[in-house]
């Protein structure tokens, strides 16, 4: 039976870009950092004040992206 995928999310660590955390065991490259959503609740709540850790925003909702093909405004000189 194969196993369940953990989701995962990524955390921020500007302050400490390079930040190890040991326990729960947590690797920040370039201030970013993958985990699963238990390790990071952790770390946000016992770290995340201290460090300035927190959730890395999600990507942007599509519906504010411009839409293909649709006409871009050109002012006009009145």
């Amino acid at each position: 039976m194969a196993k369940k995928k953990t989701p995962m999310v990524t955390l921020t660590c500007p302050e400490h870009p390079e930040l190890l955390v040991t326990y729960p065991r947590v690797e920040f490259h370039d201030g970013l950092a993958e985990t699963d959503e238990t390790t990071a609740q952790t770390i946000i709540d016992e770290l995340g004040d201290d460090y300035g850790i927190a959730l890395a925003a999600s990507d942007p909702v599509e519906d504010e992206a411009p839409v293909e093909g649709s006409p871009a405004e050109v002012p006009t000189e009145g």
